[in-house]
């Protein structure tokens, strides 16, 4: 199961992507958030958080809703991010989150997107 969260839709076409390889299935983290659900998720397949890093991690809502939803079936789990250009610490903050529900962390990779931070510099008037 491949649970993604996406702001710019990064995550979401990188998830998918995997889904696709992989034969998978894909959870939007964000409609999860937004509704308030924790339910329990149930995979035969390891689980892959796929999000974007937000300054050099994982961002603390995404970290939280994964850590309060508990995973059932397959104990495996992997991360992808997606990312500018570093990844920061998002790896071992997703290896702290799945070895925290007992789970077996097997490796994280970081994929570089277009940048879509346009917050400035702005030319001038």
């Amino acid at each position: 199961m491949i649970m993604f969260f996406s702001a710019t839709g990064n995550s979401r076409y990188v998830a998918t992507s995997l889904a696709k390889m992989l034969d998978d299935q894909v959870v939007d983290l964000a409609k999860r958030m937004h509704d308030g659900d924790t339910s329990p998720l149930h995979s035969e397949k390891p689980f892959v958080l796929c999000t974007p890093v937000y300054v050099d991690g994982i961002s603390l809502p995404i970290y939280r809703h994964v850590a309060s939803t508990s995973l059932l079936g397959n104990r495996t789990a992997y991360a992808v991010v997606t990312m500018g250009s570093y990844a920061g610490i998002a790896g071992r903050q997703a290896q702290k989150l799945f070895l925290s529900k007992q789970m077996t962390f097997n490796g994280w990779a970081g994929i570089a997107m277009p940048k879509n931070y346009i917050a400035g510099p702005f030319p001038e008037e």
